[in-house]
């Protein structure tokens, strides 16, 4: 069901691809989403598993694959569990719990620069942790490898597996994580890909990853209101995880979220470890658990036997020469499996309970169980399951590769070279988070509590906290969970200084959840409120607003004898062109009037415009005004210092390059070594070298031969370098060349003699009669048999010289002048074989004989030829001709139905 769609899900605007890694505990899995849609990359032994291991011998680094290959016999230099320990500091429960299980030593990483402040003792934040192994030339040295190196190692290795799978470097990159990882783990993860040198789009919870390999494929299938709720059990090699979310087609919404960060298929494992280490004690007086090495087969061991109980009633455990030279064998039932198998299982039982009252659903509201990861084909772990959700639980997804190819497609969701189809992911932070405000130097009793982030808040999110302002600012951000073994996680200050004055202020924090998965505070400003003074809005009075209205001369009254003016103060009626005394001008009287009238007027003006001019009045408000504080990082919950992280970069380059001058370093060699193996093979008396070299050039061959692999396997050889492997093979492959030519022009006569014969044959055919080359004239023809016959000529001859050669001699006929003579040849005689035929002459036709019938149609004035019918005259020079429009069907319309 999961590959249904995949083609149509993603679409690549170029040729870019995106990356998803799923990060497990014991193996990691590589997707790539790419044009045609999502595939998983294979390593470098075909694997679509990269076991997460990280081995160290002498100064050679072997990584995944390699380290597996030399697991048992370098347990002590191998380290493993890296997602388990990734960010733990030491003295940490957790981390007390899981050295126990691992080989390697577990110490702490000396970062110079993180020096441990008062308040980091005071809420016992210790030292990072590390891996302590030797590593170095002439057997190496003990050094502690802080595990966000380690991480960064087998992350940039990665990286190369899906570069070399996509056949070009691959930029976007979404890596999967634990849910239950803390704020310290996350930003661990972070710093490991930054060692590494990857650009990590996102960091993806291994639940939303799920869910999104589940959604985007089932578009077509979920409801467009109604959302399908969906419960995933994902139990994997460490971890168990159950995720209740609901689909609809446009998206998925994570509604709750459990974890086991201490359940998973290895806990099934050590079931069967111990069962068999007591009956090998019992039977035969063997303390495995004693030794690591015989520990370590009998887990190896187990990992089968699980396997074979899931599909069999009944397994058998063989090892041969265990300890003291004892071989032993035990069997074991599937019954006597399942028995021990019951607390595990009630454990899940309650991660999944736990997991649907969170969501707030009832068991009905589920429409399936989905389960994935390794451990959950274990039959009691299904029949668990089944119990839990009362339905039976179903596998449509792949249970290995469904977290990477998740978190492939959120890359390409992340990336501008995808065109991804719309489909929305919410996912939820599984932690309630706290702040804790208080002044630097107090104690946490006597800061104030908040709580900021909420269990299963929307991820991303942006929350804004508000304070009375009372000077410098410590706070400490901390997990709501007090069982937490690091539950304080970030430590900030905010230099703010305490008002002087009586005037109050708040001090604005904004913290952001961001999609990470890591909480931090994002800014800080002081909001003072201050006084301003603004103008006063005056509204304009009604009768001022009518003083300053235009003024229009009302026309007079009927029966009084006075007509109506103009606007320019004469008379309506018509006017003379001969002076101001006509008929219609108004008298002096009413002149004078009008005058005294715009003169108030005026006045009443400019008192106006001395009032506008005037200073407006003002009134006092009060304003908020913000400014941006310094919010400083302390030391708590910090991995790396960045000095730490610039060493850490530098020196996992550096141990890169040294990695690739040792793969070819020992490339030279190994190549030196076959040549010596195979050249000595050859030359033996039945070889096929013998026959073209004497007596005496076998003779030095064969000691210079014992002598190189002398040299090879002694003291000097194990500290040589590339070059002289190289010096040494060169000086060989020069004393063999004459051999060695022989032999191959020996090989290579038969064909050249072949492919000269037919050279000549190709070309003969010239001088058979042909309407082919019968355009070409007799000296072009004799052109190609001389070059012909004279070729053959000097082939007979050289190969008759040849004959009376023995193999010990220098051939005379050799390939490289035999394939010269044949170009040249080639050269000589094909342009004329494919020289083309001339292009016929064209024959024209005769004029049709003019008409004998003497009509007047057919020749009109000045010897003219008639005109056809509907065409333009002869004499209407550039006129358009005029055609007669042909009558239309009956059956056809007016409008042609197909004209556009």
């Amino acid at each position: 069901m999961e590959e249904q769609g995949v083609g149509q899900a993603v679409k690549m605007a170029s040729a870019a691809a995106a990356c998803g890694i799923d990060f497990g505990n014991k193996n990691c899995v590589i997707a790539l989403a790419r044009k045609g849609g999502v595939d998983i990359a294979a390593n470098e032994v075909s694997n679509r598993a990269t076991p997460l291991m990280v081995g160290f011998a002498g100064a050679q680094r072997h990584l995944g694959e390699a380290a597996a290959n030399f697991s048992m016999q370098n347990f002590r230099n191998t380290v493993t569990d890296l997602k388990r320990f990734l960010g733990l500091r030491m003295g940490d429960p957790v981390l007390e719990a899981e050295r126990k299980r691992v080989m390697y030593d577990v110490d702490a990483f000396v970062d110079d620069d993180a020096v441990v402040s008062e308040m980091d003792e005071e809420h016992q934040v210790k030292r990072l942790s590390g891996a302590r192994v030797m590593y170095g030339e002439n057997g190496g040295e003990s050094t502690v490898f802080s595990y966000e190196a380690l991480v960064a190692m087998m992350l940039h290795r990665l990286l190369e597996t899906a570069n070399e799978e996509n056949g070009s470097p691959v930029s976007d990159i979404v890596i999967s994580v634990p849910g239950y990882y803390t704020d310290i783990q996350r930003r661990a993860m972070l710093d490991a890909c930054r060692i590494a040198d990857i650009r990590v789009l996102r960091l993806m919870n291994e639940h939303a990853a799920v869910a999104l390999s589940y959604g985007i494929f089932r578009t077509r299938e979920l409801p467009d209101k109604e959302p399908v709720n969906v419960a995933f059990v994902d139990m994997g090699q460490s971890q168990t995880t159950v995720t209740i979310a609901s689909f609809l087609n446009t998206g998925a919404t994570v509604k709750s979220v459990s974890f086991d960060p201490f359940l998973g298929g290895r806990n099934y494992e050590d079931l069967l470890v111990d069962f068999f280490c007591e009956d090998f004690k019992a039977k035969y007086n063997l303390d495995v658990a004693a030794s690591k090495k015989p520990l370590l087969r009998i887990q190896k061991e187990v990992e089968k036997i699980k396997k074979i109980l899931s599909a069999n009633q009944i397994a058998n455990l063989s090892i041969e020469c265990l300890m003291d030279d004892t071989d032993v064998r035990s069997p074991i039932t599937r019954e006597q499996f399942e028995a021990m198998c019951i607390p595990l299982n009630e454990r899940l039982a309650e991660i999944c309970r736990s997991a649907v009252v969170s969501s707030g659903l009832d068991l009905s509201h589920i429409h399936s169980v989905e389960m994935v990861g390794g451990g959950t084909r274990v039959p009691s772990v299904i029949a668990a399951i089944e119990t839990a959700f009362s339905r039976a639980p179903m596998r449509t997804l792949n249970a290995d590769e469904c977290i990477a190819r998740g978190c492939a497609l959120q890359a390409a969701i992340l990336s501008p070279a995808f065109r991804v189809r719309d489909y929305a992911l919410h996912d939820v932070s599984p932690y309630a988070v706290q702040i804790v405000r208080k002044a630097p130097g107090a104690s946490d009793q006597d800061g104030e509590c908040i709580n900021v982030i909420d269990k299963f808040c929307p991820q991303p999110a942006l929350k804004a906290l508000s304070f009375a302002n009372t000077g410098p600012l410590c706070l400490i951000t901390q997990y709501k969970d007090s069982l937490m073994s690091d539950r304080f996680f970030a430590d900030y200050f905010v230099d703010v200084e305490k008002p002087v004055d009586s005037t109050p202020s708040k001090v604005r924090i904004k913290i952001r959840l961001d999609g990470n998965g890591c909480i931090q505070v994002a800014s800080a400003q002081e909001i003072r409120e201050i006084e301003v003074e603004e103008p006063v809005q005056q509204a304009v009075p009604p009768a001022d607003a009518a003083k300053d209205a235009p003024k229009m001369d009302e026309p007079k009254a009927e029966g009084t004898g006075e007509a109506p003016t103009q606007p320019n103060g004469t008379a309506n009626g018509p006017t003379t062109d001969g002076g101001s005394t006509g008929e219609g001008a108004p008298d002096a009287s009413s002149a004078g009037v009008s005058e005294a009238d715009a003169a108030a007027a005026a006045m009443e003006r400019e008192a106006e415009a001395e009032k506008v001019t005037a200073t407006p009045p003002t009134k006092k408000v009060k304003k908020s005004k913000a400014t941006d504080l310094v919010v400083r990082r302390g030391r708590i919950g910090l991995a790396m210092s960045d000095f730490a992280l610039r060493k850490a970069t530098e020196d996992e380059a550096s141990m890169r390059a040294a990695d690739k001058y040792i793969r070819e370093r020992q490339d030279a060699m190994n190549a030196l070594e076959s040549f010596v193996y195979d050249m000595r093979s050859r030359l033996e008396e039945y070889g096929d070298l013998h026959a073209f070299a004497d007596d005496h050039t076998r003779a030095n061959l064969a000691k210079a031969f014992e002598e190189t692999e002398n040299w090879l396997y002694s003291e000097e050889a194990d500290t040589a370098v590339k070059s002289v492997f190289v010096a040494k093979r060169d000086t060989l492959v020069a004393q063999c060349a004459p051999i060695l030519y022989r032999k191959t022009e020996a090989d290579q006569r038969p064909i050249l003699l072949r492919d000269a014969s037919a050279a000549c044959e190709k070309f003969k055919v010239i001088a058979v009669p042909n309407m082919l080359y019968e355009h070409l004239s007799e000296e072009e023809k004799m052109t190609v048999i001389r070059a012909v016959e004279d070729f053959e000529q000097w082939v007979r001859g050289l190969e008759a010289q040849q004959a009376t050669m023995s193999n010990l001699q220098d051939p005379v006929l050799t390939s490289h002048e035999v394939r010269g003579r044949i170009a040249g040849l080639e050269a000589k005689c094909r342009p004329i074989m494919t020289k083309p035929k001339p292009a016929p002459p064209k024959v024209e036709e005769p004029a049709p004989a003019p008409p004998t019938d003497g009509s007047d149609e057919a020749m009109k004035d000045d010897d003219e030829p008639a005109a056809a019918p509907g065409s333009a005259p002869a004499d209407s020079g550039d006129a358009p001709m005029e055609t007669e429009e042909p009558p239309k069907p009956e059956n056809q319309d007016a409008e042609n139905p197909m004209e556009i």
